[in-house]
């Protein structure tokens, strides 16, 4: 049996946080998206998260991320905002969709 050792390609770690995300943008067509979602992952250069619907790629975001461990709290918290821009949707069967956003700049989290 062959073992093979897949190399990380990425320059920074993802960080695994289970908390809510906004993201608010402009797609190609001109027209204003927002939707709220999950963050799957997190590194200093983007984000993976889960939205209710897809957005396409190339799509212009600016992102809040509120850490916190009560999602139905109405304080504000240790919260996150960035811009970026959709590298890539996938499509769920239920009609969601996990999207990955790349930073214009890279975000210091240590």
């Amino acid at each position: 049996m062959t073992t093979y050792i897949r190399e990380e390609r990425r320059h920074s770690a993802r960080n695994y946080f289970p908390c809510t995300a906004v993201a608010r943008g402009t797609d190609k067509q001109g027209k204003k998206v927002e939707a709220q979602g999950v963050l799957h992952n997190l590194s200093e250069t983007g984000l993976y998260m889960r939205i209710p619907y897809c957005l396409e790629a190339g799509t212009a975001m600016e992102l809040f991320i509120r850490f916190s461990s009560d999602p139905t709290s109405v304080r504000v918290g240790v919260h996150l905002q960035a811009k970026g821009v959709v590298l890539r949707a996938v499509p769920l069967a239920d009609d969601s969709c996990d999207a990955a956003v790349k930073f214009e700049v890279p975000i210091p989290l240590s």
